[in-house]
């Protein structure tokens, strides 16, 4: 389309839309390799036609590359496939051969990608013209590489329309062994079919890190490059998966509802750039389409109400009351804000304009309140646990359509602790250390019992699942990509990857922060109540989903830092350093931290110090969450705290008393009453909980209202 035609903007913009909600519309892949090369790539080339073929069921293309006029030749074939390709589109090509140093040119020139029919002799072709012309089509692209000097295809950053990312086999001026069974083309049909058939979709960074991984046993080291980093990383799911959404068939996920106002009409320029905008979304978002939130809560608490489903008919006392109650508050503030949506909006109205802002976002904060209810008293009946009944809530509409059947499928895994364990995969990516990972060290000491280690690996792996499982926002947690068993450093090593937006960033501790940030560079009044309330939603929702944390403390709450402007993002605290947590009904094996640190001890409840300590429970996370709530409120590091005489040793009682004084004596002070209020609660475990079911429903309902709503008051009344 080109300016100054008469476009149909909305047809072009829903083409973004298109590519946002399906995916690809087709994708393409051209296996290339040499006519007279090894017989060894050939067939190599064959397994990897017959892997998208079969798996991915992609168009696949097998292109012998000729002798003679080589570049002519296989220039048509893309060409040709590029033409055939109906937006929105990826274009995959694969390539087996050998590659060429590219080292005759001038001194001042770089090594560019070339590629060889043999190790030495016979015809070369240059791929990087070919590459320089391929990344202006529209459609994304993604080089996978099997040749010596692989990554020298890199050299070539140019602006390039859509995404382009490239994985090859080797740096630039590094060599890669034969076909084979230890080849890069081996080893990465293996990863991509094992990861997609757990997953159900890959993604080459993250097919990368597997890659690097030793237990890979590749001769070289891989490379992942992203020729446009500005762009969202490909992701790669068989077409039979992409469901498609017609007009008639409405979503059923979770949805956000957008309004968005131009400055001026749309043209040619502003659609192009809105139609990029909307491809490039995050990962998260699967569709764009005008809903109403709202309507799915009405059907939610409907069948609550009726318990309609076998999931809603053994709620807790009370359930059906608190949820209506909560309902008939929506209800009531769009009746008092009905005249508000009466007629348009005018510029100049701007009393009107203000009053429909608050009422979205009241009734935003309310709707989330109502899920939220809904969510609890789900995760917390009785008969959730019952494997008919949890499936049956995890594939209910309405639940996928409020987001919670990412928590019932997160409860799956944890009531499955009586499955066998099945070693997982590892997707640690030791070799892809760098700004966009995180790694955590979990030792398990020398001597531990043979007998207790099948439960260790077990309880090592339910963690990763969890950690790695699609979640809401709320739990506030990096994605783990995996773990390994480092037998011979009686070790655990977990791999996370950070949020694309901090990348490049520095992490820094909760801890690290208050030691560090004073005067003027400590955080405002406002930050540090969000921060609490943020933390204390992420631990309710791990108790609701039915696990605990079992080493919360400031130490373990991460944040990140802009290396340039030095400002730290206090919006995103991410918890971490999960002490192999398990269920409450699982008895504890001694893993992690030693038990007479000072520096984990404060954080600890007096009933987890010391050898004689009890089982993990709720309660004792709630205990560490108030001493980090203390912290947070005094902007003090707690062992500043409790600090004691040299020579006196303090007792876990002492600590305990120490900090409640703390509390009560200064808290207030510095953050107000309320907030003094929470966490000496925290602090008591004064919750007015004696007698819990198995659940730990009351002691859920309990910490609530004590401590996420007190906290979310301070929070909606700054905000």
């Amino acid at each position: 389309m080109e300016p100054g035609s008469s476009p149909n903007y909305v047809d072009q913009l829903n083409k973004g839309l298109k590519a946002l909600c399906h995916g690809y519309t087709s994708v393409s892949v051209l296996v290339l390799y040499w006519q007279d090369g090894d017989e060894g790539y050939k067939k190599e080339g064959q397994a990897v036609r017959q892997l998208f073929e079969e798996l991915f069921h992609y168009s696949v293309t097998e292109f012998a590359i000729p002798t003679e006029k080589s570049i002519f030749h296989l220039r048509a074939t893309i060409s040709q496939k590029i033409m055939d390709l109906a937006e929105p589109s990826l274009l995959i090509i694969h390539y087996g051969g050998h590659g060429d140093r590219d080292d005759d040119k001038h001194s001042n020139q770089e090594c560019r990608s070339v590629w060889a029919a043999h190790q030495s002799g016979g015809p070369t072709l240059d791929w990087w013209r070919i590459q320089d012309e391929i990344k202006n089509c529209e459609s994304d692209k993604m080089l996978l590489l099997d040749c010596c000097y692989a990554a020298q295809a890199a050299r070539d950053r140019d602006t390039a329309n859509g995404k382009f990312e490239i994985l090859a086999a080797a740096a630039m001026g590094v060599k890669t062994p034969a076909p084979g069974d230890s080849s890069f083309t081996q080893i990465l049909i293996k990863e991509m079919e094992s990861t997609v058939r757990r997953d159900g979709f890959i993604v080459a960074k993250d097919l990368h890190g597997q890659l690097c991984h030793r237990s890979r046993k590749l001769y070289t080291t891989p490379v992942h490059i992203r020729l446009q980093p500005g762009k969202k990383l490909i992701r790669l799911s068989p077409l039979s998966a992409n469901t498609a959404l017609d007009e008639g068939n409405e979503a059923v996920s979770p949805f956000l509802k957008i309004i968005i106002k131009m400055r001026e009409e749309l043209n040619y320029e502003s659609t192009v750039e809105m139609a990029e905008w909307l491809k490039d979304a995050p990962r998260n978002v699967s569709g764009l389409k005008v809903l109403e939130k709202t309507e799915f809560i009405e059907k939610a608490v409907h069948n609550v109400n009726q318990g309609s489903k076998e999931f809603t008919k053994q709620l807790r006392p009370g359930a059906k009351e608190e949820i209506g109650h909560a309902w008939s508050k929506i209800v009531a503030l769009v009746n008092q804000h009905h005249e508000s949506f009466i007629g348009g909006i005018e510029d100049e109205d701007k009393e009107k304009r203000r009053r429909v802002f608050d009422l979205v976002k009241r009734l935003d904060a309310e709707n989330n309140y109502v899920v939220d209810l809904v969510e609890r008293h789900i995760l917390t009946a009785p008969n959730i646990d019952e494997p008919d009944v949890l499936q049956g809530a995890v594939q209910d509409d309405t639940m996928q359509s409020l987001g919670i059947s990412d928590q019932l499928h997160m409860r799956c895994i944890i009531s499955s602790a009586s499955r066998p364990c099945e070693p997982e995969p590892s997707r640690s990516s030791r070799g892809q250390i760098g700004e966009d990972m995180h790694f955590e060290i979990k030792h398990y000491g020398s001597y531990i019992d043979p007998r207790e280690k099948p439960g260790l690996e077990e309880r090592a792996r339910r963690l990763s699942e969890l950690l790695k499982a699609p979640k809401d926002a709320g739990f506030r947690t990096l994605h783990c990509t995996g773990y390994e068993n480092e037998e011979l450093t009686h070790q655990y090593r977990f791999s996370f990857s950070i949020p694309e937006k901090f990348h490049g960033f520095q992490k820094m501790s909760l801890n690290d922060v208050i030691v560090s940030a004073k005067g003027k560079r400590r955080p405002s009044l406002n930050d540090r109540l969000r921060i609490a309330h943020i933390l204390a939603r992420a631990v309710q929702k791990w108790h609701i989903v039915g696990w605990v944390h079992q080493g919360i403390s400031s130490h373990d709450i991460i944040f990140f830092r802009d290396k340039t402007t030095k400002k730290i993002d206090y919006s995103e605290p991410f918890l971490h350093g999960f002490e192999f947590a398990r269920p409450d009904s699982d008895p504890s094996i001694g893993v992690g931290r030693a038990l007479d640190d000072i520096k984990f001890n404060i954080f600890r409840h007096p009933e987890r110090q010391g050898t004689a300590r009890k089982g993990h429970q709720k309660k004792h996370d709630l205990y560490s969450l108030g001493v980090v709530l203390l912290e947070i409120g005094l902007w003090q590091d707690a062992r500043d705290i409790v600090r004691s005489k040299p020579g006196v040793t303090l007792t876990a009682a002492d600590l305990q008393t120490m900090l409640q004084k703390d509390c009560r004596d200064r808290l207030a002070h510095f953050i107000g009453t309320s907030y003094q209020a929470v966490v000496d609660i925290c602090l008591s475990s004064d919750f007015g909980v004696d007698v819990d079911d198995t659940h730990g429903s009351y002691l859920a309902k309990a910490f609530q209202a004590k401590v996420v709503d007190e906290l979310a008051k301070g929070v909606t009344f700054l905000y």
